[in-house]
């Protein structure tokens, strides 16, 4: 009887050190929002700001994974930072563990332990009831890559907003799952792979960049190339379009469902394109001369250099080191060459 009386007791006394915590921050959240002093990072726009430094830290991969945001990769300069403005802190986790630097936004306030380094660390009491949101503006992540980096992997996944990197000379890994965001790439530089993920209705334009695997993929989107070379280019499209200019491919494989493809001034030595409905059309910088030719479609028109050819045509060439090979459903087939 003593021993629950105890614990009843016990109880009470929690509840009452909780209720008192929660009057004690809301009291202190008032008292200096009225007097104006920040008990929270913030610049003088009341925007939410947090940066971190991560120069002398051994990091060979950066993953970033968000919902809402707009995000800016850049490269350059002697130091590497993340900046994140206007997240809540009780929801997200940033940590350094083996060498990869992690950023995600989580569903519960777990993120305020075990918040910096593989260690055990808390935020303070002020973070369990923060009252109000993580800042007025639009959420933003930041990341600079200094020039100096041993980066070996990118990996961004965010659901919607923006998403912007320039680029420099690399020989990383940039896997970019970006969901309905619109995005614009430029000037990356790897000897390694640029895959880029979307859905069905975002807009992206990448331009001036080299990869030795590029690969475009997802339900759907808007896809602007410009400047793009390859040694292998992988497109996987369900929906959308994908238009390009001043391509150079050593190799091109693409399939979609009712995707449509444009490539102008398509340098290409070996390319396979299968497509359900999506039309296809290629405009090669260079003649046939040295290319073998097979296209077809099922229920729909083919044009070599706008002639019409029914539904199919061929250029047999044994000999060919190039090749081109083309199959549709029901959408016509383009193939216009350098005369």
């Amino acid at each position: 009887m003593k021993i629950r009386t105890a614990s009843v007791v016990a109880v009470i006394v929690a509840a009452v050190l909780i209720l008192s915590g929660i009057i004690v921050c809301a009291v202190g959240s008032a008292a200096a929002k009225s007097s104006g002093v920040m008990i929270y990072p913030e610049d003088e726009n009341g925007n939410s700001v947090y940066k971190y430094d991560f120069t002398e830290k051994n990091i060979t991969k950066i993953s970033v994974s968000v919902k809402d945001s707009d995000i800016t990769v850049t490269h350059g300069g002697t130091s590497s930072y993340i900046e994140i403005r206007n997240f809540n802190a009780n929801y997200y986790k940033l940590s350094t563990e083996n060498n990869i630097l992690s950023f995600s936004e989580i569903d519960n306030v777990a993120s305020m332990f075990k918040f910096w380094e593989g260690g055990f660390s808390f935020k303070g009491m002020r973070y369990l009831f923060r009252f109000g949101d993580g800042g007025r503006g639009m959420k933003t992540v930041t990341v600079n890559i200094a020039d100096t980096s041993m980066l070996k992997t990118v990996s961004v996944s965010e659901e919607s907003g923006s998403f912007s990197l320039t680029g420099a000379d690399v020989s990383a890994d940039y896997i970019l799952s970006l969901g309905k965001a619109s995005a614009d790439i430029s000037g990356l530089s790897t000897t390694s792979v640029l895959s880029v993920s979307s859905s069905a209705g975002a807009s992206m334009k990448i331009s001036d960049c080299r990869a030795k695997e590029f690969s475009l993929s997802g339900g759907g989107g808007n896809f602007s190339l410009s400047g793009i070379s390859a040694d292998r280019a992988d497109f996987s499209l369900k929906s959308g379009e994908i238009v390009g200019e001043n391509v150079t491919f050593t190799e091109l494989s693409s399939s979609s469902e009712s995707a449509s493809l444009d490539l102008r001034s398509l340098d290409v030595s070996k390319a396979s394109v299968n497509s359900v409905s999506g039309q296809v059309a290629l405009r090669l910088s260079s003649d046939l001369t040295d290319f073998a030719v097979e296209l077809a479609a099922k229920n729909a028109s083919v044009f070599l250099n706008d002639v019409h050819h029914s539904s199919s045509y061929s250029i047999p060439n044994e000999s060919a080191e190039k090749s081109i090979t083309v199959n549709t459903d029901t959408a016509s087939i383009l193939l216009n060459a350098a005369k």
